[in-house]
């Protein structure tokens, strides 16, 4: 086994059969090696050409419009000095304050700008041509006025009551039912066996919600009749309760395990 206590990078002699340097050099597509620039303070730069062409950026030669299909581009007031229009298609700009002290307008065209408060103060208008525009809360407290249009399927506007209602019907003669509140409860205690009984005996008319509380030592079994197990049946363990959106017109039962009682609370809430 051959073996060195110590290499070298020596770049005069990298390419040598005779050198036992070892080195990292860049080739190109003829095998030449790349050639750097002496920056100074030990950084060395590639020099690098545009093939058939030249790469030069310079904002106070700009074009007066740029097209950032697919691309963000962030601009500042003093870049935007430059620029006539900005046309946004499919991608994204962002424009602060400083920035829109630049503009008179911003057209919105498949494309997305977000403005904040301060934003929105250096603005007069916003026009939105099939694009949008999400506004947050404190962004609205620097709007004078914001009006909502509502359309229907052909285009028409919904008119709107003075107190911000609308006038709705319903398509096919349906019916809607508002639950306001419960005005109305009823409450009990009851017994649980091994033997399968109501929960309550006669409900609360117009009875829309049930509370049932397990009170007891045991858990119990609920189900929708008489033909309840503890097999079967949706278990409440002790010191636990449940709440359904039920009816008077559903009959809950309720058993528990053999040799003992459930100590079993029902409250029941109706809307009439």
């Amino acid at each position: 086994m051959l073996a060195k206590e110590q290499l070298i990078f020596d770049p005069t002699g990298a390419n040598t059969d005779e050198c036992d340097t070892v080195g990292s050099y860049l080739l190109g597509a003829g095998g030449s090696v790349v050639t750097t620039t002496d920056l100074g303070g030990g950084v060395e730069a590639l020099d690098v050409n545009v093939a058939g062409g030249t790469l030069s950026v310079d904002l106070d030669f700009a074009t007066d419009q740029v097209d950032v299909t697919g691309s963000t581009v962030g601009l500042d007031a003093t870049a935007l000095a430059a620029l006539e229009n900005i046309t946004i298609d499919g991608g994204v700009i962002a424009l602060d304050a400083a920035t829109l002290a630049a503009l008179e307008n911003i057209t919105i065209d498949g494309g997305q700008v977000e403005l904040g408060a301060a934003s929105l103060a250096a603005l007069e208008n916003i026009t939105i041509d099939a694009g949008t525009i999400t506004l947050d809360a404190a962004t609205l407290l620097a709007l004078e006025s914001t009006t909502s249009i509502i359309e229907d399927a052909n285009g028409d506007a919904l008119d709107i009551n003075a107190d911000g209602s609308i006038n709705v019907n319903l398509a096919g003669g349906g019916k809607l039912d508002v639950v306001a509140t419960n005005n109305q409860c009823a409450h009990g205690a009851v017994a649980i066996t091994d033997i399968a009984a109501p929960l309550v005996t006669t409900a609360l008319t117009g009875r829309t919600r049930i509370h049932i509380q397990n009170r007891g030592a045991r858990g119990i079994y609920i189900g929708c009749d008489n033909t309840v197990t503890t097999t079967d049946g949706t278990f409440i363990p002790k010191g636990a309760s449940a709440s359904f959106d039920f009816s008077d017109a559903v009959n809950l039962h309720a058993i528990t395990d053999t040799g003992g009682n459930a100590d079993v609370r029902i409250i029941e809430f109706a809307c009439v």
